[in-house]
């Protein structure tokens, strides 16, 4: 696939015709009868910045290669010539002067990879014409571009023991991102922005310290596994997924403030002795699940919203989950919480289905409210220490189905 760059403004214009010179060379495909004319020797243009032709900025590929610079022009009738120069703001990229014929031609200037690997902002780039014979209206131009590849693929493999990947500020329209075999690598951190992928898999990060604060967005597809000892997985920002799936991390310590939205289907699991999985804001997902977390420390303080299914189970010996809102749930199902310690201050709202059981031996279910839910199920509440200052009520006063279940050996409160 190719980026094709036109210009969208008229920066700068010395002896060209006619204004706005922009909008008659920024035609894919080329229209002959739409032309910008020369008056003399010396007339000179600058047109930029060079945006794609649906409007939009220009994205770095990733590489050098297949950056072409294409005019089409001709002269009236004596011999003359035309110097095109690229332009990264006022910093000349390359150049090149074309002899013209009297027909309407083609031309092209490849970059070299050197020309190509100096430019660091393609959103900043500019096409400046200038006239070589003198006399009056002696060069027509047709059409200007930049054609520039898309970011097909980055695979970044087999870095045992690499200390440092880091600041890397932007990966965008990445087809495929590979990360793998990162052994024992102390930062990969700051990476702000990975946006448009079509897949990325992050692999066999054994013993990795630092894996956070990443922006992903526009996946189609975002697997983390294999992830075993990590100390930190923290603070990313995941939107807009087909499908998101976390699992396989083992005895990291941190996987905590995840914001997670707009997904088609999210699953994370295997996250056994887990330090802290918290302050989790996670909406508009078409399925959640979360499974398998055993011997987590803390997973607290998450917002789920707008989710269609919602499946938490396995939670076992977790010391916390509370502070959570969830709302705008078709179905919500929360289920072997056993020994949990507290299970406190939830707020579930405009739930379809609500099903909580097999909460055994937890000592707070406390501070809980239920509002609209058209079918509430808890059962299995056996040796509970607390369950109090409980509110469940509808928009019409009218609860379609609640069933408490099991719930014995010693509640101290209901109410």
């Amino acid at each position: 696939m190719t980026q094709y760059g036109v210009p969208s403004a008229d920066a700068s214009n010395t002896g060209w015709t006619t204004a706005d010179l922009f909008s008659k060379v920024d035609d894919i495909p080329v229209v002959d009868t739409d032309y910008i004319i020369s008056t003399g020797s010396g007339s000179s243009c600058k047109l930029g910045t060079l945006k794609t032709t649906a409007g939009g900025a220009l994205v770095d590929p990733v590489a050098s290669g297949n950056h072409v610079i294409h005019v089409r022009a001709k002269r009236v009738s004596t011999a003359g010539t035309l110097v095109v120069a690229l332009l990264e703001g006022a910093t000349q990229r390359c150049t090149t002067t074309l002899t013209l014929t009297t027909s309407l031609a083609d031309y092209t200037y490849t970059l070299s990879a050197g020309e190509a690997n100096a430019i660091t902002d393609y959103t900043n780039l500019y096409i400046t014409l200038t006239g070589g014979v003198s006399g009056t209206k002696y060069e027509y131009v047709t059409d200007i571009s930049l054609y520039i590849p898309e970011t097909a693929t980055l695979v970044i493999a087999d870095l045992a023991q690499a200390q440092p990947l880091d600041v890397i500020s932007t990966m965008t329209q990445i087809h495929a991102l590979v990360v793998q075999d990162m052994a024992q690598s102390s930062p990969m951190d700051a990476i702000t922005t990975m946006t448009q992928l079509h897949a990325l898999a992050v692999a066999d990060f054994v013993q990795a310290q630092i894996f956070d604060e990443p922006v992903l967005t526009y996946l189609a597809l975002l697997e983390i596994q294999d992830m075993a000892q990590v100390q930190v997985l923290d603070e990313p920002v995941l939107t807009y997924l087909t499908t998101l799936v976390i699992d396989d991390l083992t005895q990291a310590q941190v996987l905590d403030e995840l914001i997670i939205a707009i997904s088609i289907t999210l699953v994370i699991d295997d996250l056994t002795q887990l330090q802290a999985l918290d302050d989790v804001g996670i909406t508009q997902i078409h399925a959640l699940s979360v499974q398998d977390i055993a011997q987590i420390q803390a997973l607290d303080a998450p917002s789920l919203t707008g989710i269609m299914a919602l499946a938490i189970d396995d939670l076992t010996q977790i010391q916390t989950m509370d502070d959570v809102a969830i709302t705008r749930l078709l179905t919500l199902v929360i289920e072997d919480l056993q020994q949990s310690q507290t299970l406190d201050d939830m707020s579930l709202t405009g739930i379809l289905a609500l099903t909580i059981e097999d909460l055994v031996q937890s000592q707070a279910l406390d501070h809980i409210v239920w509002i609209t839910p058209l079918d509430l199920m808890v059962q299995d509440l056996t040796q509970a220490s607390f369950i109090e200052n409980l509110t469940i009520t509808t928009v019409e006063g009218n609860l379609f189905d609640l069933v408490f279940d099991g719930i014995n050996n010693g509640i101290n409160e209901l109410g």
